[in-house]
């Protein structure tokens, strides 16, 4: 299934923790699985229309003051329709399109202090993920234990930490080897 297919589930799946309009949606999904997935208004607002075509949201018209402002919110419909998605197999992820280890990949091409920027750069990255990711891991660990979506959250920000301290530690020992790596005499002519 596409990209465009699977934000409706995100949508669906937002809106199981309460109503709220479009531009509410993407801060959740931002906020919320914004690390491991990305929504835009382009492709947020036509779904809901299609979702609220297929019976699976409905929407209104928000008191506050806005009158463009819609709030949606799940039907029983949508919910059997989420279930079902996420009972669903997932066969392989995607690859990943990762454009620091392509630079990694043709590093011979370059002089070393090239590659070992890019690995600095992505260095910090990951620290300054893992650090947000600690931060949002002691809010959940705050939750009331009996929350159901509790472990969930946990579940999926403790892969962001784990992620996170890998892709630390990786840099560091590909940076290490890199410094240690002299290119072949004319490799940057290539």
């Amino acid at each position: 299934m596409g990209r465009t297919g699977t934000t409706r589930y995100a949508i669906l799946g937002a809106l199981t923790v309460g109503s709220c309009s479009g531009y509410d949606i993407r801060r959740e999904l931002e906020e919320t699985v914004g690390h491991f997935w990305a929504e835009s208004f382009g492709q947020i607002y036509p779904v809901l229309r299609d979702l609220e075509r297929e019976g699976l949201i409905v929407s209104a018209v928000a008191g506050t003051g806005r009158p463009d402002r819609r709030v949606h919110a799940i039907t029983d419909a949508g919910r059997a329709e989420l279930r079902r998605w996420l009972a669903v197999a997932v066969d392989r992820s995607p690859p990943t399109r990762n454009e620091t280890l392509l630079k990694v990949f043709f590093g011979s091409i370059v002089p070393p202090g090239v590659t070992l920027a890019h690995l600095d750069r992505l260095h910090r990255h990951a620290l300054e993920s893992l650090a947000t990711y600690r931060v949002i891991q002691g809010r959940l660990v705050g939750l009331d234990s009996h929350d159901p979506d509790r472990p969930y959250w946990l579940a999926t920000v403790r892969y962001g930490v784990l992620h996170a301290e890998a892709t630390a530690a990786w840099c560091v020992e590909t940076a290490a080897q890199a410094r240690t790596t002299s290119p072949e005499p004319g490799s940057a002519d290539r």
